[in-house]
């Protein structure tokens, strides 16, 4: 067995990311993306729905006002976003 420090796993999770792009490879199904106000997402990566559009065919999502911990701070906020995400299209 060997062991692997954190260098040693980012360094192959970045390889993994560019060998999926340098493949084209992207999700296929319709994908959400919440993210925290009050967490540092937006600053360490700026926009995550740009962040995440090269990767999905189809995308949705917004902040929500919470910490790190939406799912406890914002339930109501999250259920509904999720509802959306889930429900039906009626797009024909």
């Amino acid at each position: 067995m060997t062991s692997a420090g954190p260098g040693a796993v980012a360094a192959r999770n970045n390889l993994s990311v560019q060998a999926d792009r340098d493949a084209g490879h992207t999700i296929s199904c319709p994908t959400t993306v919440a993210w925290s106000t009050l967490d540092d997402m937006e600053t360490l990566y700026g926009d995550p729905l740009q962040v995440w559009r090269p990767w999905t065919t189809t995308l949705a999502g917004r902040s929500i006002h919470s910490g790190h911990h939406m799912a406890e701070q914002e339930p109501n906020e999250l259920a509904d976003l999720l509802l959306e995400a889930l429900s039906p299209s009626t797009d024909q």
